[in-house]
């Protein structure tokens, strides 16, 4: 796990080093950044233990890939924004038809002025029929009229894109957009076999990049016509007053599903500080990665070096791609000697974890974990990172109101561990942005694990599993 590293001859090394300076004092760990200005790549980064082999939660940065499906029905000509949705989905209306639904059109859902006042889709996913349930529920304002951030509003313009294309938006954008720009093992979470829209796209840091270069270009990549130029006009610009949504980039306009800037350009992103921005007057795209609670200095921080990516530099590439990489080493620990060697049964949790049991294997700890049907392995370096694929109910983080998952999910994590007063196990996710850390408390009698991470997204409370000893 050496990462991934790429400097452009001219680079300003001395900008890059400053931008992860600041990133670490405003607590934004990056797990991955692309910089291309005049249609060259002046930079890239994926420290260890990222990797662009293993595709990353993008969270709503998914909801501009949405906009980019229906703007292709729209150069198609199979539908316009000024469809209404209530025309589009006859058969799953309310028998009584408010004024302001009747009003709300595929435009509204784009550009987050559906007439709701708040996101719909903690609501409707407890439903069979999200779509059926969006329609039921009021809209107090008149669409066009008021901003709310709605990731129901993108779901919705997912089941569009599938009704019309009898495909789910993944496969539709797999012909459409991923195989043209060469973009491959993409991963879309669905509500009922319709792609989430909003959420759920898991891409790199390459795909990201190759995403905005086709939007930088007005709708061409590698000589081809992906989407209309006039599309690609008409989503960039402001079509909802978001003035009072906070920082400036949060502030500026909303146009479909992109987020117009404060500055300059326009971008997609996503919770946590998953970016795609785009910077026409500096001809530069900026894709990243990351887990951030303030995306809007990582924002600042990124623009500012997309401007200042060329000149002299101080310190050597070797020197900066360590240092980069430290960012994210594994802690120094002494080997841990004494590890209970009983067994030990769970008490309920919502992880579904029913026994486990501690092992060492050479310098590593292995935690093996069962669910009642399955034993699994996580296994923790000793200094170092080892790599680990297991499936755990509600292990990867998510948006807990946004989740119909109850099953066992994959993820994709590298771990280490450190012993002092207490045992701590450190969790990497590398197929979302989250760090989590485990902490181990024995006694003769029983052992508490608390996971420390899990609650940003999934639990409001750090998620603990007290177990008694066989």
């Amino acid at each position: 796990m050496n990462g991934e590293f790429y400097f452009k001859e001219d680079a300003c090394l001395d900008a890059i080093a400053k931008f992860f300076e600041e990133c670490k004092a405003f607590k934004a760990d990056i797990h991955s950044i692309k910089i291309i200005r005049n249609g060259e790549l002046y930079f890239k980064a994926v420290p260890a233990p990222y990797t662009t082999k293993i595709k990353h939660q993008l969270y709503s940065l998914s909801k501009s890939f949405t906009s980019t499906a229906v703007g292709m029905l729209c150069d198609d000509g199979i539908i316009t924004v000024d469809d209404r949705v209530v025309d589009i989905f006859k058969d799953k209306c309310p028998e009584k038809i408010s004024e302001n639904l009747s009003k709300m059109k595929i435009k509204h859902l784009l550009s987050m002025n559906t007439g709701h006042e708040v996101c719909q889709l903690p609501t409707i996913v407890k439903s069979d029929d999200l779509v059926k349930e969006f329609l039921a529920q009021d809209v107090p304002k008149e669409p066009g009229t008021h901003f709310a951030y709605n990731s129901a509003a993108s779901f919705i313009l997912s089941a569009i894109v599938t009704k019309y294309t009898n495909m789910s938006m993944l496969d539709f954008l797999t012909e459409r957009l991923f195989k043209p720009l060469d973009i491959k093992n993409v991963i879309w979470d669905d509500y009922h076999g319709i792609s989430q829209g909003g959420i759920g796209l898991h891409l790199n840091v390459d795909d990201i990049a190759k995403f905005g270069i086709m939007y930088l270009n007005k709708g061409v990549y590698n000589g081809k016509r992906i989407l209309s130029e006039k599309w690609i006009a008409e989503a960039t610009v402001s079509h909802s007053d978001n003035h009072d949504n906070g920082p400036i980039d949060w502030s500026s306009g909303y146009g479909y599903q992109i987020w117009i800037n404060g500055d300059e350009g326009f971008r997609g992103d996503g919770a946590c500080g998953q970016l795609c921005v785009v910077l026409p007057e500096t001809n530069a795209v900026i894709a990243i990665t990351a887990e951030t609670e303030t995306m809007q200095p990582e924002l600042t921080a990124a623009v500012e070096l997309a401007r200042n990516i060329t000149g002299e530099s101080k310190i050597s590439e070797k020197e900066l791609a360590e240092r980069i990489n430290s960012l994210y080493a594994p802690e120094k620990t002494k080997e841990i000697e004494n590890i209970p060697d009983g067994i030990y049964n769970c008490g309920e949790n919502g992880l579904g974890i029913t026994q486990l049991y501690f092992e060492k294997e050479d310098k590593n700890l292995v935690l093996n974990i069962s669910n009642g049907k399955e034993q699994q392995r996580m296994v923790f370096g000793c200094g170092e990172y080892v790599y680990n694929n297991v499936k755990l109910r509600h292990f990867t983080p998510t948006i807990v109101s946004f989740s119909i998952k109850h099953s066992p999910e994959k993820s994709e994590f590298a771990g280490y561990y450190t012993c002092g007063e207490k045992l701590e196990l450190t969790l990497r996710q590398l197929d979302n942005p989250h760090l989590v850390k485990i902490e181990c408390e024995f006694n003769e009698d029983n052992l508490t694990l608390k996971f420390n991470g899990l609650e940003r997204m999934m639990y409001p409370d750090s998620l603990e599993i007290k177990t008694v000893r066989i």
